[in-house]
């Protein structure tokens, strides 16, 4: 009997310390590297305006939001699970080609979860989170990723918010690029180590030494330790939107 989940395709999260050599430069990849050894995870934390680039709304583009009934799309994308998970955050958008999950893209609405034991929340109603967005290898550099956010930008702009926060790994070099290319600032960096279930945290303000969990993690606030620390949005309520339901209902 074959085995389907052997059969599955394994994703492709970011590029390979090559691939970042070729497209990066070689500084950048030793850079990686060294991190990856020395067993330490800087992370930078961005912002972005709630507005949507020109030319990200795309009509026919293969985009649409993701409902429950796309869990096997990303079974057989190799994201067992995620679907579900993503859902109960907030809403998502996909895109298809013949039938296969090429690109995924999710909100969340008060906290993202860097690690199992290392979370970072917001308390500005204004705001969303960015809560990942995935490539199929053999479609990254053809802006299938700005079109897939672009649907997130327009669905909370639409709602109200005025600002999306998200983390991305300092070394995940295209992602941030990508990133920038659609608005976002740099706001913040979030610096760990993590080492027989003792961590060290720095988050551009503070240190922060324990033994966190996934039942007790660090809970860090980015209205806290972002840099340019706007004023607080006044008398903003927007439209929540309801737990696992589709976008057009993260």
């Amino acid at each position: 009997m074959y085995n389907l989940s052997a059969m599955r395709e394994r994703p492709h999260y970011s590029l390979t310390l090559r691939e970042t050599a070729r497209n990066f430069g070689i500084p950048r990849a030793l850079l990686a590297l060294a991190l990856r050894v020395l067993k330490i995870r800087p992370v930078v934390l961005l912002a972005r305006e709630a507005t949507v680039p020109h030319g990200t709304l795309v009509e026919g583009n293969g985009v649409r939001p993701a409902t429950p009934d796309d869990a096997e799309l990303f079974d057989n994308a190799g994201f067992p699970g995620l679907l579900q998970r993503k859902l109960a955050e907030g809403p998502g958008w996909i895109k298809l080609d013949q039938g296969r999950l090429v690109a995924w893209c999710f909100l969340g609405m008060t906290h993202s979860e860097i690690s199992n034991w290392l979370v970072v929340r917001t308390d500005n109603s204004a705001a969303v989170w960015g809560m990942g967005t995935w490539v199929h290898r053999d479609y990254r550099g053809g802006g299938v990723a700005a079109q897939v956010r672009g649907r997130s930008f327009a669905w909370y702009r639409d709602k109200g918010y005025r600002e999306q926060f998200s983390w991305i790994n300092l070394t995940n070099y295209s992602s941030l690029r990508s990133s920038y290319k659609l608005g976002a600032k740099t706001i913040g960096r979030i610096t760990f180590i993590r080492l027989l279930g003792t961590a060290l945290v720095y988050d551009g303000h503070r240190w922060h030494l324990g033994r966190w969990t996934a039942s007790r993690p660090l809970v860090l606030s980015i209205d806290a330790i972002r840099r340019d620390r706007p004023d607080p949005s006044a008398s903003f309520e927007p439209v929540m939107p309801r737990t696992g339901a589709s976008s057009s209902g993260k």
